[in-house]
């Protein structure tokens, strides 16, 4: 079942990536941020 919800992994992965970069440093989680949502829609548009 775990690969049946690829979409649901990914969001986790962000939220946790997230928070971990809130709890460090905001700037370092701002471009990783953005590098994982430029990834993703990147990977979308194929």
């Amino acid at each position: 079942m775990q690969d049946s919800y690829p979409i649901k992994d990914t969001f986790n992965e962000i939220v946790n990536t997230l928070q971990a970069a809130l709890d460090t440093d905001y700037v370092i989680g701002l471009l990783v941020a953005t590098a994982l949502l430029s990834f993703i829609i990147g990977r979308m548009s194929k």
